[in-house]
């Protein structure tokens, strides 16, 4: 899983950046522009506000587990969820989580030994 996981977070970087920065070479860093349009309907108003719902908890989750599991670099999803989206940082925080999983029952295992 840990191969499919980086993978997921270089599409998820990959392709939201393909949209986004023609729009930012258009508008430039437009914020209200940016707002208007992801309000723009109720559709448009659906996915904005599930989004940042689930990026929001996605966060709060990111702060909660990393202490639980001792993930090193869990601040490269946090600012990734920041800089590129949801889209990177949920696939590769699951990719930091699964070598770190794997290392833990791997010492587990030799202790039990």
């Amino acid at each position: 899983m840990k191969k499919v996981y980086l993978g997921l977070s270089i599409i998820g970087t990959v392709i939201p950046l393909a949209i986004f920065i023609p729009w930012l070479q258009v508008n430039g860093l437009n914020i209200g522009l940016f707002v208007s349009e992801w309000f723009a309907n109720r559709i448009a108003q659906f996915f904005a506000v599930d989004f940042l719902i689930s990026w929001f908890v996605w966060l709060l989750f990111i702060l909660y587990d990393k202490k639980k599991y001792g993930i090193s670099y869990w601040w490269i999803p946090v600012i990734g969820n920041f800089c590129i989206g949801l889209s990177f940082s949920l696939p590769f925080y699951l990719y930091l989580r699964e070598g770190n999983t794997n290392e833990v029952s791997k010492s587990s295992k030799e202790v039990q030994k």
